[in-house]
This record gives structure tokens, sequence and C-alpha cells, in this order.
């Protein structure tokens, strides 16, 4: 199961921007085989940052530095660059997102989970025609599922916390950031132990490297209960 790379430290506010950039990125890309795509992207981000800082507060940078890092500049990305695969990627990581919560919908109200009935719900014309920008066929949700999977409790998260809690996402917030983790690893337990119907596994079965955060994360624990 992969761990993500973050230490208590990444919690605090000055490290808010750093820390969601990353979480973007395995969300974006949370495949092993996606490393490449998060390396670059986050080096894009770590050229931005500088840029910023350097733009803001011209004297940021001894002369050694700010030549480091117009030469790194030269080997990223330019953000735009990355604009259309991203706009493509959310779109995909909110479907994700709206089925892992609509799991979790269920799981905690007591009833059955049915991966074809969510599918069901997600494709039918009715639900198509009230969302427009989500109007998708069976296959490109399942596979959408695949592809992003690994990613799907934080994707649920931010769909929640967005939908049902009226949070912005990205939480640019040390605060919104925690929180988001919290939910996240409530619906990856949830998801992790509900059993399917119809089906011998959970929906997010013990052989599904699902990103998770590392133990030494003091994060609250949350019990969202959906209401009535």
């Amino acid at each position: 199961m992969p761990i993500l790379q973050m230490t208590q430290e990444a919690l605090a506010p000055e490290h808010a921007r750093v820390t969601i950039e990353y979480l973007l990125a395995v969300m974006l890309w949370p495949r092993p085989t996606d490393q490449d795509r998060r390396d670059a992207f986050l080096r894009t981000c770590d050229v931005a940052r500088r840029a910023d800082l350097a733009a803001a507060v011209p004297s940021a940078f001894a002369p050694d530095d700010l030549a480091i890092s117009l030469r790194d500049a030269l080997f990223a990305r330019a953000p735009a660059d990355w604009h259309a695969e991203i706009e493509s990627r959310i779109y995909r990581g909110a479907l994700v997102g709206i089925y892992f919560a609509g799991c979790w919908n269920r799981a905690v109200r007591g009833e059955r989970v049915s991966v074809k009935q969510l599918h069901g719900l997600m494709t039918a014309p009715k639900w198509r025609a009230q969302h427009p920008a989500a109007d998708i066929s069976p296959k490109t949700l399942e596979a959408a599922i695949r592809e992003l999977r690994e990613a799907g409790p934080l994707w649920a998260a931010a769909f929640i916390c967005r939908e049902e809690l009226d949070e912005p996402f990205p939480p640019w917030t040390s605060d919104g950031i925690i929180h988001l983790l919290a939910v996240a690893e409530h619906v990856r337990r949830v998801t992790a132990s509900t059993p399917l119907q119809g089906r011998r596994e959970p929906l997010l079965p013990a052989t599904v490297d699902v990103w998770r955060p590392p133990t030494c994360l003091q994060l609250p624990e949350a019990k969202l209960v959906q209401g009535p």
C-alpha cells in the first residue's frame, strides 16, 4: 500500500502550498507507473514557487541561488503546458470521487452497496441529463476508476468536503489539508470494510494499493455520518 511521503511538518501553515501540490500530484497520477509524471509536475510547481518568491521579494535569492533557479526552469515544463492534461484528469477524478463517495454514502446509511447499482445511477439517462458535465458511458466510468482507483478515497474526500461540507478544493490551508486527509482515511476504512452485494471482496480489497497517510501524522479521526 503506497504511503504519502509526508511528515507532521508538512501540515504546518507555511508548507500548505507545497503539501497540496504534492497531494494533487498523487491524486492526478496515482499509479506506480505514473511516478515520472508526478515528478515532472512537481518540478514545475517548484520552479513556479521560486519564480513567485523572486517576483515578490527580489532579494530573496543570492546570485548563485538565482542562477540555479533559472537553470532548473530550463528543464521544467511551463505551467500552461499542463493545463489540458490536468483538466482532463480532474474531470475523471471527480467522477471517481462521486463513485467512491456514493459507496461511502450507502455504507454509513447501512444500505447494501452494489457496483452495478452505482454504475447504473451514474450513467442513467436521468442523472446524465441533470449533470451534463458528467454525461458518461459505463465504459468511461470504468476506465476512470481503473486509472485513478489508487487515489479513490482522496477524490471521494474532495467531493464530500466540497459538496457535503461546503469546503473548498484544493484546500490551500493547513487545516483544510488535515481535514481532507482525515476524511480520505475515513472513506478508505469504510470502503475497505464494506461488503459488496454479490461479491466476495469489498470495494477496496486488500490487494488494491490505495494511497494513505503515514501513521506518524497526527490526524483527527473523522467519523462522518450522512444525514437523513
